[in-house]
């Protein structure tokens, strides 16, 4: 019974769902409870949607490149150095740039190392199911903004925070509960999406 479920479930799966789930846990945490001194925490989660959205088209090439050959291993060596260093001057956070870091070369491990054909049209489908989803749930959030709870994230406390935000204009900075909630939520459908894929590969 255990071999079975090993053969049958992904280890880049299991280790993606672990990550996602510590994403979850943060921006809810942050989003409900904030804490004195987040300031720096918030800030970077935000940034860190603003770069997935960076990261899902990305990945749409590493699917479609993977496996084929060692050049295609040194082109995602290349990306993730000018990724990192990118990514790493945008926030002050090296915990969460190493966690998010390593969420990255969990999914583009997982897509090299697919060479079956099945498998790369699986990765290409799961690359454009994130896309699609990343700009349905922001749209829809921000639409719907007016409407979300602050929780711990109110104008009082994010001024204590000196956080330098204009309520006038409609982004994620002016706004970081829709951003709390964004990050939330999309995880947590990554999640939810994933268990379902585990659970439909096991029962086969």
């Amino acid at each position: 019974m255990i071999t079975k479920i090993i053969t049958r479930i992904s280890v880049f799966s299991i280790i993606g769902l672990v990550f996602n789930f510590f994403m979850i846990y943060k921006f809810m945490s942050v989003w409900m409870h904030p804490q004195a001194g987040d300031l720096e925490l918030i800030l970077n989660l935000i940034i860190l949607m603003l770069f997935e959205f960076w990261m899902i088209n990305t990945g749409l090439l590493v699917s479609i490149t993977a496996g084929r050959s060692w050049k295609h291993w040194l082109m995602a060596v290349a990306f993730f150095s000018v990724y990192a260093f990118a990514y790493n001057t945008a926030v002050s956070d090296n915990f969460i740039f190493i966690i998010h870091c390593s969420i990255v070369v969990n999914r583009t491990l997982a897509a090299l190392m697919n060479k079956d054909k099945t498998d790369v049209e699986k990765e290409l489908k799961i690359a454009g199911f994130n896309f699609s989803l990343y700009m349905l749930l922001i749209i829809a959030l921000l639409v719907c903004s007016a409407i979300i709870p602050k929780f711990g994230l109110t104008k009082d406390y994010l001024i204590s925070e000196n956080y330098n935000f204009n309520p006038k204009s409609d982004d994620l900075f002016n706004m970081p509960h829709v951003a709390m909630c964004f990050g939330a939520l999309y995880y947590l459908i990554l999640n939810f999406v994933e268990i379902k894929n585990i659970i439909s590969n096991f029962k086969k």
